[in-house]
């Protein structure tokens, strides 16, 4: 997406159909790997988070 918006971000920008469809196709990719994030979040990691809290266990805190 930096590469597009680099292209389409000039002085004399000319969006062009084809930077038009790479947009839509990076948005495709991002919708799955989105998808695949909040799974994570919402299954694995908040899962991981209750028992951590029933445990009761302090936070981990590593002073310099």
């Amino acid at each position: 997406m930096i590469n597009l918006a680099g292209y389409v971000d000039q002085a004399d920008p000319k969006v062009t159909d084809g930077a038009k469809e790479r947009l839509q196709d990076l948005l495709n990719e991002w919708q799955r790997f989105k998808t695949e994030r909040d799974a994570i979040i919402d299954g694995e990691m908040s899962k991981y988070n209750r028992k951590f809290k029933a445990l009761d266990l302090p936070a981990l805190i590593i002073e310099d």
